[in-house]
């Protein structure tokens, strides 16, 4: 939802945040749009009832209208994102049917006189500008009702969902204090990479491994293939580049120039000292150092000259779409590659230690945890440097939202029922690694403030249970439905 979200914030005209809110504000919480229209393609099935290509290139259009420009990747997810939402619409569309939940011409009409947005400055809904809105975001007064008739149902259908959900004054208290406490903390995050090399395996464990497991080690080669077992061509390289991409530019007045330039070059010129002077590009503050590059991270122009040329040569002139380019080559290695048969003893070797490596991190982190909860002086910093960990300190925040390295529901729940400053007890697994953590302050809120935040702490409380309850409906609903996507990303 992240990128409806960032769409949504930057539909910045008055018409469109009007249609937003009213409409694709209810598509992002409970979808929009799933029923009706015209029958082509089908891009999904949701328990006999089609959502077509239609319907989602409609929605699509209807998102994204006046947004910014999405690059191809967001373009997918945000089609992902689109069709999800249609399916989790007409899963509630039919349980909706199915309940006898209906809405009125009245209550639709309701809805939009009250939308400020069509009103005019002394607060009287015009028809008129009602019309002009809708007009100028290409929507028709049908279609935009029928989504709003669509997004009373479905709100009418969240509150009978989550009409059992209530919370207690206890639960209220609770969540107040968890919300207004403040912590500061120091910990240490003991990664299992850094036990490794402690790990002792067999020979004999790493053949038996690579007889039973060659499908895994074959495809923690594939997986790790482009940054541990293959390396492209490479080289070190300088540049010179003359823009040709920008006003007042030409690539006849670049030509020129750099023919003047390689003549200062064969007179014996520096080449850094010539791109410090002359070039266009932002390496020339360093004398056009580049640094290393891969050949995948060229263009294909460029690449092709660069490895025909020897090191510690200047290359011919090349032009691309951004300018006219030279380039001073410098070391060059060529492209090596590790096969599976060389490596496979390493990936098994490596994958037994993984599975046996928790209890020398588990060993090392509980040497830790004693030695900070009963020195004086805090932690024995030989503990900590025998594996280039340390010691780093975050907060204040509140302990259910600990920013925590890997910080996961056993983590906050251990911080929230801290009373005190002190070391924790537990050490934390968390991904990759364990998490140990001390708590250096613990302020509590005032309970006098507690009756003026009550009402807000149980509202914002109610409001999360109740979009739990609606989530875990959908989830169940969804679970038991038959659901067929004709449509690959």
């Amino acid at each position: 939802m992240a990128l409806l979200e960032k769409i949504r914030r930057q539909t910045d005209t008055t018409g469109a945040r009007i249609v937003f809110g009213a409409v694709v504000l209810v598509f992002v919480f409970w979808g929009v749009g799933a029923s009706g229209g015209p029958t082509t393609r089908e891009v999904a099935v949701v328990n006999g009832d089609r959502i077509t290509e239609t319907q989602l290139q409609r929605q699509m259009r209807q998102v994204t209208r006046g947004s910014i420009n999405l690059n191809e990747d967001e373009s997918r997810q945000l089609q992902m994102d689109v069709l999800d939402n249609l399916i989790d619409t007409e899963l509630r569309m039919q349980a909706a049917e199915q309940l006898d939940i209906e809405v009125s011409e009245d209550e639709v009409g309701v809805f939009v006189m009250s939308q400020q947005g069509f009103r005019t400055d002394d607060g009287v809904f015009s028809k008129e500008l009602y019309t002009q809105i809708l007009r100028r975001q290409g929507l028709s007064k049908g279609a935009f009702e029928s989504s709003v008739r669509q997004g009373l149902t479905l709100d009418k259908l969240e509150a009978l969902v989550t009409a059992s959900v209530s919370v207690s004054d206890a639960e209220v208290e609770l969540a107040y204090q968890q919300q207004e406490t403040r912590i500061e903390v120091s910990y240490v995050y003991v990664p299992d990479a850094a036990f490794l090399e402690e790990v002792e395996v067999q020979q004999a464990d790493i053949d038996a491994h690579i007889e039973t497991h060659a499908v895994e080690i074959e495809a923690n080669y594939f997986n790790d293939y482009n940054r541990l077992y293959h390396q492209d061509q490479q080289a070190q390289l300088h540049t010179i580049m003359l823009r040709t991409d920008i006003p007042g530019s030409s690539q006849e007045d670049a030509r020129a120039k750099m023919a003047d330039i390689l003549v200062e070059l064969e007179g014996g010129a520096s080449f850094s000292d010539l791109a410090e002077r002359y070039s266009e590009d932002l390496s020339a503050v360093n004398g056009g150092n580049l640094g290393v590059l891969l050949k995948p991270q060229m263009d294909p122009t460029i690449a092709e000259v660069v490895f025909e040329t020897p090191s510690g040569q200047v290359t011919s002139v090349v032009e691309n779409g951004r300018g006219v380019h030279i380039f001073l080559v410098g070391e060059v290695t060529e492209e090596q590659t590790a096969d599976l048969e060389s490596v496979q003893a390493d990936i098994a070797k490596n994958m037994l230690a993984k599975n046996q490596v928790r209890q020398w991190s588990e060993a090392h982190a509980e040497k830790i945890r004693q030695s900070w909860a009963t020195s004086e002086n805090g932690i024995d910093v030989t503990l900590l440097e025998s594996h280039e960990l340390s010691v780093q300190q975050a907060g204040p925040f509140a302990p259910r939202n600990a920013s925590l390295p890997g910080a996961n529901d056993a983590v906050l729940r251990g911080l929230s029922a801290v009373t005190a400053a002190g070391m924790l007890d537990e050490i934390y697994a968390v991904d990759g690694g364990l998490l140990l953590i001390h708590v250096d302050s613990h302020v509590a809120p005032d309970p006098e403030n507690f009756e003026t935040q009550r009402d807000r702490v149980k509202a914002q409380l109610l409001v999360e249970r109740q979009t739990d309850m609606a989530n875990r409906w959908l989830a169940d609903l969804r679970s038991n439905a038959r659901i067929t996507v004709h449509m690959t990303f």
